[in-house]
């Protein structure tokens, strides 16, 4: 049996939102995503799948609980190269002035304290194993599609080798077509380079595609937890049944 990677304890999270009133986005969450795994996690927005993603990369502070990961508690992703993130809007993700080379040598600049030179073979090795040549290297944002810039952003997820990418959302603002491609190239990824993920999404046919296990959370808890093989079978949460009945088969697009 495969080792625990990340250990997801009791994280809750409440905000305030002004002086006498708080908000609990988060109630006791745990989530325990093995060594080359994919955990979905799928709900309506607003739920607080996002909240989650925000406090394991360290964008939010949790408001209690731990997170362990790789056997070490952590407090955010700045204590380990070994987590990445990529972000619903590819472009969002880019500085418009700043061509992929220099964005792709971003992380290894930081991490490894490479020269730009001694990166380029790497670079172009990242592109390649995500479908794209070294044409993209002095291109500019602007001049990809959403789904090359996607491509992009995993390209440099991976190029530093982590063992967990926590995904949020990052096919719902792509055509349907194209959603699949990217899940088959995360696929792909994950047996080649033995990755783990946190999926993190509101259609259930893109999760389910992926994943090996679905958490379901509604209003800030997880209602449901099930191998994504028996999620039409063993479904009880109410919420979980109505994401069934509005599903379609990605498979056969």
């Amino acid at each position: 049996m495969k080792e625990d990677l990340l250990i997801i304890e009791n994280i809750s999270k409440t905000f305030k939102v002004d002086k006498n009133k708080e908000l609990q986005a988060l109630k006791n969450i745990n989530i325990r995503l093995k060594k080359g795994e994919c955990i979905g996690i799928v709900g309506e927005s607003g739920c607080g799948k996002s909240t989650l993603a925000r406090i394991i990369v360290g964008i939010e502070k949790k408001t209690s609980g731990k997170i362990i990961f790789d056997n070490k508690e952590i407090e955010s992703i700045s204590e380990t190269k070994d987590i990445q993130m990529i972000f619903q809007n590819p472009l969002s993700s880019f500085n418009p002035r700043m061509k992929i080379v220099d964005y792709m040598w971003e992380p290894l600049r930081n991490y490894f304290k490479l020269s730009k030179k001694d990166s380029i073979p790497l670079i172009k090795k990242s592109l390649m194993d995500v479908g794209l040549d070294e044409n993209a290297l002095e291109k500019y944002p602007h001049e990809f599609s959403g789904g090359q810039l996607q491509r992009i952003t995993i390209a440099r997820a991976i190029i530093i080798k982590p063992k967990l990418i926590v995904c949020d959302e990052i096919t719902s603002a792509l055509d349907v077509s194209v959603q699949k491609q990217i899940l088959e190239l995360l696929k792909k990824l994950q047996k080649d380079l033995d990755l783990s993920y946190l999926f993190i999404g509101h259609d259930l046919a893109v999760v389910q595609d992926i994943s090996q296990k679905i958490v379901v959370m509604y209003m800030g808890e997880i209602v449901e937890e099930l191998d994504s093989v028996d999620l039409k079978s063993k479904a009880k949460y109410p919420y979980t049944k109505l994401l069934l009945n509005s599903v379609f088969e990605i498979d056969k697009i």
